[in-house]
């Protein structure tokens, strides 16, 4: 194996089909192809280096390559969408009654899930103090899914401060201000 060179395949997480196989299997079904249930799309990536690469920088880089809470790395060729594939493994409990928020911090970093301190205190407090149950990995995931910021209406909504000076309008108002011309 070259130590200069890096090679890694990366597409969806198999545990869910994408909008893109929607759309492409909807596609094969209007030819004629029903037969077709699943097609994804994955990227290839072979980068040559001057020097060896070691693990702390593939893996700096790899970090950089994808978006760990959507997709994966695949290990080897797919062969099938299948259970065996996508490496189902049943849900598990997050050990948050033990743990607290230390354990909701651990499966953020896991599947790239990208809680902030806002969602690890309020989750925290929701499932020990309110809920008094842990939470299982598909819960933090729906919820990292459902309360990701693209999701927070309100926060595109509030007032936007740059700098120390507060902006003249909302980050949707300038967004919705490029219809205007």
């Amino acid at each position: 194996e070259n130590e200069k060179e890096y090679f890694v395949e990366i597409g969806p997480r198999l545990s869910f089909s994408t909008a893109f196989s929607s759309n492409a299997t909807s596609i094969c079904e209007s030819c004629g192809l029903g037969f077709i249930s699943r097609i994804e799309r994955s990227r290839r990536y072979s980068i040559e280096f001057e020097s060896p690469i070691d693990a702390p920088a593939a893996s700096i880089l790899l970090h950089k390559l994808h978006d760990r809470m959507t997709e994966c790395v695949y290990e080897k060729p797919l062969q099938s969408f299948g259970p065996a594939a996508a490496g189902y493994q049943k849900h598990r409990r997050i050990p948050v009654m033990e743990k607290g928020r230390d354990a909701l911090v651990e499966i953020s970093n896991e599947l790239g899930l990208a809680f902030d301190d806002w969602d690890l205190d309020f989750y925290t407090k929701l499932f020990k103090d309110k809920l008094k149950r842990d939470p299982t990995d598909v819960e933090c995931f729906d919820l990292a899914q459902s309360n990701s910021e693209h999701s927070r209406h309100w926060f595109f909504g509030g007032n936007m401060i740059i700098d120390g000076k507060e902006m003249p309008g909302t980050l949707f108002k300038m967004v919705k201000s490029t219809n205007d011309k």
